[in-house]
């Protein structure tokens, strides 16, 4: 298997996190039984999706995030496949392991609904990316003495050579065949 690097690991969790708040105030902004409106992540969805879901569906996607914060939060790599054994409802022990209680409704909307587990991660590759790139790419490094909280702590964290190469990121967490 592959290694995420630990300033992978934390442009990822720092993603989940702002991922689940960002897409539970946009949950808020559906209209219940109304399909429609943009949330985050829903470019990364196939057009049919994009406009066309409801608030369960928002929702279940948020679960689907948490599991993939859960995971990184407990140095374990998100990959397609474990996100999918934790919201199986056959193992509902692995969600307790993480401290997760995810709603099975608002799960079972999502896959019923042509929500797959892919494109969350790969919503959530495109946010650490960015996160990663507003970090390296500006005078952030620079200013570390007098960050406080996650960027002094991510400033800190070694720098690795696959830093930054989310293309790797992406085929460690969805192997070719999903």
């Amino acid at each position: 298997g592959g290694k995420l690097t630990p300033r992978v690991f934390f442009a990822l969790a720092f993603a989940a996190e702002a991922a689940a708040c960002a897409l539970r105030a946009d949950a808020l902004r559906f209209v219940n039984g109304t399909p429609g409106g943009r949330f985050w992540g829903s470019e990364c969805l196939p057009g049919s999706l994009q406009d066309n879901v409801f608030k369960a569906f928002v929702r279940g996607m948020a679960d689907v995030v948490d599991v993939m914060g859960a995971l990184l939060r407990r140095r374990k790599v998100p990959t397609v496949s474990i996100i999918s054994q934790v919201l199986s409802p056959f193992t509902g022990r692995l969600s307790t392991e993480l401290g997760l209680r995810p709603n099975r409704h608002f799960v079972s909307h999502f896959f019923c609904h042509k929500g797959r587990v892919e494109y969350v991660v790969k919503a959530l590759i495109k946010e650490a990316s960015a996160f990663y790139d507003a970090r390296e790419n500006s005078a952030d490094g620079e200013k570390c003495s007098t960050e406080a909280g996650p960027l002094k702590i991510y400033h800190a964290l070694p720098i690795q050579m696959l830093d930054g190469d989310f293309d790797f990121v992406q085929s460690l967490l969805i192997p070719s065949g999903w």
